[in-house]
Parts: structure tokens; C-alpha cells; sequence
């Protein structure tokens, strides 16, 4: 369960640091673990396209990695991520996973999170969207608005991950539960099953965050992408509104 801090630890770049505020060894050293990782995650994806039962297990060192660099190094992780997204207008299902993973263990250290938790969460949101590879291939990269039917189909892939996971051994329960429940919201809106607060784990509330700003800050089916203040803002507004934990949202922004 995570346990929230009073206030975050993460260390702040001095005032108008960037790139260069940051030694380039520790630059280097994150773009390696993140092009490795997403090298790894790639390869998850292309087996199961290829009718291969997905190796969740080769994944585990690729959240432990992440975890080691984003305690040591939190601000050459950040601007990886940064840089990698303004190279790419939007993501394919294993860049967005990796996007996701790297905010998820972010907020992970700054709630506290056990290391368990934290492997659980780097997990399952590498591989939160997996179900999209039961749904017809351009369904996730359409650039246009979804009608109703897409709509209908598009809000299958949490129940339909079960399906792929199904073929792998020993993946833990609370894996499952975050992936299974990452678009259920605490207002009982979201979905497969519209359930509420109380019924939704702490840690898919947790990766949900993160997968929401992601999803804020990249172009969605005829939706621009919000500048990250803005997707900020937003997350503010969903948290005051009940959809998120309001708790969780201020660590998040902070």
C-alpha cells in the first residue's frame, strides 16, 4: 500500500538547468537503461504479435534498472523521458508502456512504495495495454476521433489483457489487478466494471495517474496534445472532481 510522504524528496534542478545542468555521464547512463528497456519492451510485443506467449519475466530486470536509475539519477530519467517524447509525435503500445513505467516508478519512490510494489507497478505498466493486440491493429493508432462501436471495442483491452496473460506462468495477482483495473476511477466513470473508491487498489490508482498524463501530453484519437502545465492542470481539476485520489494528485503534481 503506498504510504504518501508529507512532502516530495525528489531533488529540483537548479533554476534554468537542462541538459547541461546534468554531468553527461549521468545523461548517458539514462539514455542507455531507457533505450534498453524499450529494446526489451519492443520484444515483448513483437512475440506476441507473432503468436508467442509474452516473457513477463525478462521484464523484471528492466523495472529494476529503471528503479536504480531513477533514485540515483531522478533528473537525467526525467529529461530522457522528456526528449524522447518530443521525438516522436506519438507512441507505439511498447513506447507508451515505457513512458508510463518510467512516471509510474517516479511516483512510486515519491509515495514510498516497498519494493515489491514497485516491481508490481513497473510491471504492469510496461504491459497495461496489452489487451490492444486482441483489438484490430489500427484501433490504438487511429488518429481521429473513435466512434461508438470503436469506442465499445476500445474499452474491452483491459478485460481482453487477461486473455494474453493467461498464456504466461506466475505473473502476480496485483500485476493483474493493475492492469486490470487501470481505467476503473475512483467516481465509479471509468471502465470495464464502474467500480468506485474502495473497490480499486492504491497502486493501479497510482500507475492510472501516470498513464493519464501520458495520455494528456500525447495525441489521442483527434485530440491534440496538452502542453504539460495544461496536462497538469487537468489532473488537478479530475483530482478535485473525485476521479483520482486527491492525495495522490498533489504528490503527483509536486
Amino acid at each position: 500500500m503506498p504510504r504518501r510522504p508529507t512532502r516530495p524528496k525528489m531533488k529540483n534542478p537548479p533554476a534554468g538547468a537542462g541538459c547541461a545542468g546534468l554531468r553527461d555521464d549521468s545523461a548517458a547512463a539514462a539514455a542507455a537503461v531507457y533505450r534498453q528497456a524499450m529494446e526489451a519492451v519492443e520484444r515483448v510485443f513483437l512475440d506476441i504479435e507473432a503468436g508467442q506467449p509474452p516473457k513477463i519475466v525478462a521484464l523484471k530486470p528492466v523495472v529494476r534498472d529503471l528503479l536504480k536509475q531513477i533514485i540515483e539519477q531522478p533528473e537525467a530519467m526525467m529529461i530522457q523521458f522528456c526528449l524522447d517524447k518530443m521525438r516522436r509525435f506519438d507512441g507505439t503500445l511498447a513506447n507508451h508502456g515505457m513512458d508510463v513505467c518510467v512516471l509510474t516508478l517516479i511516483l512510486a519512490v515519491e509515495n514510498k512504495c516497498t519494493e515489491d510494489e514497485m516491481e508490481a507497478l513497473g510491471l504492469g505498466a510496461l504491459k497495461h495495454d496489452i489487451g490492444f493486440v486482441r483489438l484490430p491493429r489500427n484501433l490504438y493508432r487511429k488518429t481521429s476521433a473513435l466512434t461508438e462501436q470503436e469506442q465499445v471495442l476500445m474499452r474491452q483491452h483491459p478485460q481482453l489483457a487477461a486473455s494474453v496473460l493467461a498464456q504466461v506462468d506466475r505473473v502476480p495477482e496485483t500485476v493483474t489487478r493493475i492492469i486490470a483495473e487501470h481505467h476503473e476511477f475512483q467516481d465509479g466513470t471509468g471502465f470495464p466494471k464502474l467500480v468506485k473508491a474502495g473497490a480499486i487498489s492504491p497502486l493501479t490508482q497510482l500507475m492510472a495517474l501516470a498513464d493519464a498524463y501520458d495520455d494528456l501530453v500525447t495525441t489521442r484519437y483527434g485530440r491534440p496534445p496538452l502542453l504539460p502545465h495544461d496536462a497538469i492542470r487537468q489532473l488537478f481539476v479530475l483530482g478535485a472532481k473525485g476521479r483520482y485520489d486527491k492525495t495522490l494528485v498533489e504528490v503527483a503534481i509536486k
